[in-house]
């Protein structure tokens, strides 16, 4: 359709957390539309997170499933009337009274707002005037006009348009299909069924731009969060990375650091999908947290729109929610106050610096991200001096903001370089990869983690080249869902041996004192996973939640057997054999006993690697004589593979989300 202009539907701004998912109605929701299945009439709906004030658990995205007969609108917005066909349903409203009399007496009148439904049926006309509105069927006169002729009691009327500030909407019915072919924003309006499904009887969509038909694969791809002041210095950074980086910022503005939270996994987007994903996200929020009323008649400031406490807390939230994407992170300090604003919404000068010494205490436990200091740019440069002996905040002088984007850039570059030795593993979730003592380790963390309660985890073993894989992603988006970190560390092959041991100690202490992760994680042990964990727990069972395993190696014996494993414990087979107390799971699980550590297993009567009698079955007598509480759920016929029966078992992740929490 030409000249079509579409609108993105527009999002609800909240300055609060929202309710309890259980109170949550996802009638009149918005957000965007992603993962459309015709087979199953459903999508996936990513909009602004709301949070269980119970257990502090966030949910952004919801299933929505739309019934037979669904009426799905896209809405739009023309720039006349040419494209659109004749003749069509239309109303026609913001009528003064000279010319609601004139459509009265059937002459010829002028509308400033027009909306067209085709394939719609059309909405009834409101307008608090009566007489100032009229609906009926129009024909648009030919050419780029804004004018035709309306039936009025079925009589023809002529129309137009005001020369200024007039808008013409465009309701149109389109087909599920049509959800597969593009990108969307989308409210939803419908209704849970008895099972707790959300069911839409009507959609109302518009389209949006996909970033991949603009974005050069080649170059990283940079998000920024942040205010007007963003918004500010945006075209000219944009312009200073040009040929460096893929620059995108928010639509709109980010305002207080709890919108941010709220919206963050909005913003971000299906970042799991290739060519959505972020390499590099900036990030700020203060200018808006910062702020105080003002009384003038006693001439003092109230508080702070967001105390310095729940500045940091939410900072740490914000910081848990962006590392999800395995970004390489920017903190952008806030620009100064240039002097004492005493309006309605107050600002103070030094306000900036305050929060600004905040931020950089939540910083400071996050070593990993970079610091763009825009505030000393702007303390520091003459090119402020004028700026300096005012009161707005922002910045509208060429050189100004130029000066800004230069900071910016600068800090791109910085981070790219960063990213270019980051280590690097391809993860089932997006997730944070670093490195503990020349290991390379993941971080796969829950939507809405908060930061300021320990996170839960799991600790998944073995992580070598290709583990975890797209096998384990529905285990894995379980566990997330739940609030519940998902991590592991590649020793190598090292068959359960000290330094594996060692090397899994140095994880625990980076993730339990550096990064905000829980005492206790639940293990989830995979085939020569068990071999690792269980010897790893053997040792430090009060640091044990439950033990969980799929196929899991617990007898050196029966796999690898001890001539392969002793070249992995640096000696020979017969030395191994004599030390196996130390060193073989089922011979050392009276300390995991002791510490009533749960353990529930899968395992297949048919494994001809890891037999189950030799290992899960022999492991479950042993525990049981010792006074442990451990399951095994045995899989008939199953052996040693791939198949979803293994990772899309439902009593193994309830096992390990209810150990976990």
């Amino acid at each position: 359709m030409t000249f079509l202009k579409f609108i993105l539907t527009a999002l609800t701004l909240i300055g609060g957390l929202s309710s309890a998912w259980a109170e949550s109605n996802l009638d009149g929701a918005s957000g965007r539309l992603f993962k459309p299945d015709l087979a199953s009439r459903s999508f996936e709906l990513l909009k602004e997170t709301e949070y269980d004030p119970k257990t502090d658990i966030g949910q952004s995205r919801f299933t929505i499933y739309w019934s037979e007969d669904v009426e799905i609108v896209q809405l739009g917005e023309l720039e006349d009337f040419s494209s659109a066909p004749s003749p069509i349903s239309a109303n026609f409203r913001g009528i003064d009274n000279s010319n609601a009399e004139a459509l009265q007496s059937g002459q010829a009148f002028v509308a400033r707002v027009a909306t067209l439904f085709e394939g719609v049926a059309a909405e009834p006309v409101k307008d608090k005037h009566p007489g100032r509105a009229v609906s009926g069927l129009f024909t648009p006169d030919s050419g780029a006009s804004r004018a035709g002729t309306i039936e009025v009691e079925g009589k023809p009327v002529k129309v137009t348009l005001r020369e200024r500030n007039w808008r013409i909407f465009y309701h149109k019915r389109i087909q599920p299909v049509d959800l597969t072919k593009g990108f969307w924003s989308v409210t939803v309006h419908g209704a849970e069924d008895g099972s707790g499904r959300f069911f839409a009887d009507r959609l109302e969509v518009a389209p949006l731009h996909d970033p991949r038909l603009t974005d050069d694969p080649k170059l990283p791809r940079v998000l920024v969060i942040g205010d007007s002041i963003s918004m500010n210095y945006h075209d000219a950074a944009k312009q200073a990375l040009a040929g460096v980086a893929n620059y995108h910022r928010i639509e709109g503005n980010g305002f207080s650091v709890i919108h941010g939270v709220n919206n963050a996994e909005l913003w971000l987007g299906n970042y799991h999908e290739k060519g959505l994903h972020w390499d590099v996200i900036f990030f700020n929020h203060g200018l808006h947290d910062l702020k105080q009323s003002y009384d003038a008649a006693t001439d003092t400031f109230g508080p702070y729109a967001v105390s310095l406490e729940a500045y940091k807390a939410n900072l740490e939230k914000l910081i848990g929610i962006l590392k999800k994407t395995g970004a390489t992170l920017v903190w952008t300090s806030t620009t100064p106050i240039p002097n004492d604003n005493k309006s309605q919404y107050a600002r103070r000068k030094g306000a900036a610096h305050t929060f600004n010494a905040a931020a950089m205490e939540v910083m400071q436990r996050h070593p990993e991200i970079i610091i763009n200091d825009l505030y000393q740019v702007v303390h520091d440069s003459p090119v402020y001096d004028n700026w300096r002996k005012g009161l707005d905040v922002h910045f509208y002088t060429e050189e100004e903001r130029k000066l800004l984007a230069e900071a910016v850039a600068s800090a791109v570059r910085e981070a790219t370089a960063k990213r270019a030795d980051k280590p690097k593993k391809k993860l089932p979730l997006a997730g944070e990869v670093f490195q503990v003592e020349g290991h390379i380790a993941f971080l796969i963390r829950p939507n809405g983690a908060s930061g300021d309660q320990p996170l839960p985890w799991v600790w998944y073993a073995p992580t070598l080249k290709g583990y975890p894989a797209m096998t384990e992603r529905w285990m894995f988006e379980q566990f997330t869902a739940a609030g519940i970190a998902v991590v592991g560390i590649d020793v190598g092959e090292s068959m359960g041996n000290p330094e594996g041991r060692r090397i899994f100690s140095a994880l625990y202490t980076e993730l339990t004192t550096k990064r905000g992760l829980a005492a206790q994680p639940v293990l989830l042990a995979r085939s020569r996973g068990g071999l690792m964990l269980y010897n790893w727990a053997a040792e430090n069972p009060n640091k044990v939640a439950a033990i969980a395993g799929i196929y899991p190696v617990g007898n050196l014996a029966s796999w690898p057997g001890l001539k392969k494993a002793s070249k992995a414990y640096g000696m020979d087979a017969k030395a191994l054999g004599e030390k196996l107390a130390d060193h073989n799971p089922v011979e050392r699980l009276a300390p995991i006993a002791k510490a009533r550590v749960p353990i529930l297993h899968i395992h297949g009567d048919n494994d001809a690697v890891v037999p189950l009698e030799e290992n899960s079955a022999l492991l479950q007598e042993r525990y049981h004589k010792l006074g442990g509480s451990m399951q095994l759920l045995i899989i008939p016929g199953g052996g040693h593979d791939l198949k979803a029966h293994w990772f899309h078992n439902q009593a193994l992740a309830d096992f390990v989300i209810a150990n976990a929490r």
